[in-house]
């Protein structure tokens, strides 16, 4: 059983000193940040408000959106990512003395040691990882008897584009046994652990290439990629259904405490402002298990048994 020091940073540097103001920045506003992270922290301080000493761990920071908000509440907070270069861009705008620790990691080999952490935060990650069954393992692993995890996941984001989703369970197929499904083979033909497009399937990649979230993406590199499990690829691997997912986190050893969702304005109108305002105000009014079945975001909240 591994056993490391909680807290202890790893990404360091010298630099002048910042101001607040600069570390609240890493907080964009963006909307499908915005309204998860809204009803998140409802749900973080109605189950989990902070005490002294509490320790909060975010699993997959990215761009540090959450973090600022974690501080503010109290908690000491550890804020890991595989990707050095989010780490450095919160570390340049961090306070000195900031209860905020940095460090590099895999989110299926956490440097922490068992039953340290008191909440456990993973927005937008387990949809990016090797595994999110290990995961989550690895998650329950560190959190403290009675700890809370907040889980968000793509839902009708993922589901309003049919191609990514059909694709992900595919390949998500392919990859657990061995063997491509007849869409996969319809589409593509393999030959020395090699990915080739069929002719005819060209023509239409070249038209879902058009929209913004396939732009650039060559369709053999990406399914290679993902065969490989290559783990600091950056993309979706894994689309499930709420109660799949719910099923995950039960396998982990979760229990389950609240299922809801965040982001009710449809795909094709969420880029518009006034579309988001609108649905939020509806958001507002409804209860979670309306929110779990129709918004963008699928948010969990799970419970390590005392």
């Amino acid at each position: 059983m591994r056993q490391h020091n909680v807290g202890a940073p790893v990404i360091t540097a010298q630099r002048p000193a910042r101001q607040a103001g600069a570390f609240h920045g890493l907080d964009r506003h963006v909307p499908w940040v915005r309204y998860k992270l809204t009803k998140e922290l409802q749900l973080l301080d109605r189950h989990a408000a902070s005490a002294p000493g509490q320790v909060l761990l975010d699993v997959g920071a990215g761009w540090g959106d959450y973090l600022p908000h974690f501080v503010d509440r109290g908690f000491t907070t550890i804020a890991l990512d595989i990707d050095r270069a989010n780490l450095f861009r919160v570390l340049s705008v961090k306070p000195a003395g900031y209860p905020l620790h940095l460090a590099s990691a895999d989110a299926h080999n956490l440097p922490l040691r068992d039953d340290t952490i008191d909440v456990a935060f993973m927005g937008e990650v387990l949809e990016h990882v090797v595994s999110p069954q290990e995961a989550l393992k690895e998650t329950y692993r560190v959190l403290r008897p009675g700890g809370r995890i907040f889980v968000d996941v793509p839902w009708w984001h993922e589901l309003g584009h049919p191609w990514a989703a059909v694709a992900l369970r595919c390949l998500q197929t392919y990859r657990a046994t061995g063997t491509p499904p007849l869409l996969f083979r319809l589409l593509f033909r393999t030959h020395d652990g090699k990915t080739s497009l069929r002719g005819y399937a060209k023509p239409v990649f070249r038209a879902l290439q058009h929209h913004p979230s396939l732009r650039g993406i060559s369709p053999e590199r990406f399914v290679e990629s993902y065969l490989q499990g290559d783990p600091t690829a950056d993309y979706h691997r894994h689309f499930f259904f709420p109660g799949e997912w719910c099923r995950l986190m039960q396998g982990a050893g979760f229990r389950i405490e609240v299922v809801t969702g965040a982001w009710l304005a449809p795909s094709l109108l969420n880029r518009w402002e006034p579309s988001n305002r609108l649905f939020a105000a509806l958001e507002r009014r409804l209860g979670d298990g309306s929110l779990s079945r129709f918004a963008q975001i699928l948010i969990i909240e799970g419970r390590k048994p005392l």
